[in-house]
């Protein structure tokens, strides 16, 4: 199933999330907003990592931690936390 939403980071910038889930993982994601990450050629990268994952919040954010890490990126208007929430949201789960 192809999902959309859009998704205002507190105090910070929208984030646009299509993903393609079934069988409550992640198969395809495409991650846009007027947010800014660096560096920029990691977007890419980071959707890659996120395909085939489980669809539970502690996954997904501990995913998104260990790219950050890895590969030494920098957000501007939005952050780990808030992306895994807009995920999470596109995915259908809205929580608490």
């Amino acid at each position: 199933m192809i999902s959309k939403t859009i998704y205002k980071a507190p105090g910070g910038k929208m984030i646009r999330i299509t993903v393609d889930h079934a069988d409550n993982k992640i198969q395809n994601i495409k991650i846009t907003g007027d947010f800014f990450l660096y560096p920029e050629n990691t977007l890419e990268e980071m959707e890659k990592e996120l395909r085939n994952l489980p669809i539970t919040e502690e996954r997904i954010l501990q995913r998104l931690t260990d790219i950050v890490k890895r590969h030494k990126i920098t957000f501007v208007g939005i952050n780990e936390t808030s992306l895994t929430r807009a995920i999470l949201i596109a995915c259908g789960i809205t929580g608490p």
